[in-house]
């Protein structure tokens, strides 16, 4: 199998099995929100602990005599309410199951910890994200006193998450349905590039407007003299960035839109952009189209990475611990190491300057 797995700033560039602007139409009264307390840490027996975990559910679907159980687990994101329209809920719909939907820790309203320290995220990892689950379905189950067949779902990491706990916790679940589990680690991920490529190309037009803008961008920032960086990321309202962070951000423009399915409706906006003929005004009317597409310069400064305050909307900090921790699967593409170390990338991003928080 082939993993991605990609930094980002914001919950909302990981689509899957998440909605993202829940319609209070879509929102089904009957979906219940509560609190599960879980460990703090599931390993140290020492230590007695707990969280408040979000959790979301309902029991109208239920056939209370047999049917089985719908698990949502969510991932790197703030969980939101589940839609009743989403592949889970009418998986519990039609399985006649009880549906529950639950946030990983450290994401949301689910905080173990004061803050997000490195002290602090030394409990964020898959293995006490697991160990949460296993936790949440044993105690379900004592409540329903009749054991239950558990079908766990989850997409991308989370669909690693759930892949990997009928592995790890067999005797706990029936089925895990892993929709784009990234279950191997694979540093560097070239493919994720050329994948996008091969997508591009699909139309010649869309392809080579991205392949000028890009280029023009790169010899800029490579060979161009400071007066010019200076002008082409002003121009974008970027001048915050420095030179790899302003790569990042100029490429996630139009890849997270083909990762994520969109380039029949991006395209045709990109090709009217290649009609421009000069490329600095083009470059301005890219800018505006990333602004459009939810994708803007101040998510990828480093202000997010190295905050270790809690903000229940963002994930950027949270996320690059877990890669750098425990998951170690980057894409050059999507982190500021083009030109640097790995484990160097990962403490300029975590660590805490000297005398500073």
């Amino acid at each position: 199998f082939l993993a991605i797995l990609v930094i980002a700033c914001e919950g909302g560039r990981y689509h899957h099995f998440r909605l993202e602007d829940v319609s209070p139409k879509e929102v089904d009264k009957s979906i219940n929100t509560a609190y599960f307390e879980n460990r703090v840490d599931h390993f140290n027996l020492s230590s007695e602990a707990t969280y408040k975990q979000k959790y979301w559910f309902t029991n109208d679907y239920w056939d209370e005599a047999r049917g089985p159980v719908v698990l949502y687990v969510n991932g790197e994101a703030p969980a939101s309410p589940p839609s009743v329209k989403s592949l889970p809920a009418l998986y519990a719909q039609e399985l006649k199951a009880r549906f529950f939907a639950l946030e990983h820790r450290f994401y949301g309203d689910s905080q173990p910890c004061k803050d997000w320290s490195l002290e602090c995220l030394r409990t964020l990892n898959h293995h006490q994200a697991m160990a949460d689950i296993a936790n949440f379905i044993e105690a379900k189950n004592k409540e329903m006193k009749t054991p239950r067949k558990w079908i766990l779902i989850g997409g991308s990491y989370a669909g690693a998450l759930v892949a990997w706990f009928k592995s790890k916790y067999p005797h706990l679940v029936h089925v895990s349905y892993s929709s784009s589990g990234v279950i191997n680690a694979i540093v560097d991920y070239y493919q994720y590039k050329y994948q996008v490529g091969i997508d591009l190309k699909k139309d010649a037009r869309c392809y080579t407007t991205v392949v000028e803008l890009v280029s023009y961008a790169v010899n800029i920032i490579q060979k161009g003299t400071k007066e010019q960086k200076d002008e082409l990321k002003a121009s974008m309202s970027a001048s915050m960035l420095e030179d790899l962070d302003f790569l990042n951000y100029f490429t996630e423009l139009y890849m997270g839109a083909i990762q994520y399915s969109t380039r029949l409706s991006l395209c045709p906006r990109l090709t009217a952009i290649g009609e421009e003929k000069d490329l600095k005004k083009r470059v301005v009317l890219y800018a505006k189209l990333g602004v459009s597409l939810g994708v803007t310069p101040k998510d990828y400064t480093l202000e997010d990475e190295k905050n270790t305050k809690i903000d229940r909307l963002k994930n950027a900090r949270q996320w690059t611990y877990q890669i750098c921790s425990s998951l170690g699967s980057v894409s050059y593409t999507h982190l500021r190491a083009h030109e640097t170390s790995l484990h160097l990338v990962c403490r300029l991003l975590l660590e805490k300057k000297k005398n500073h928080n």
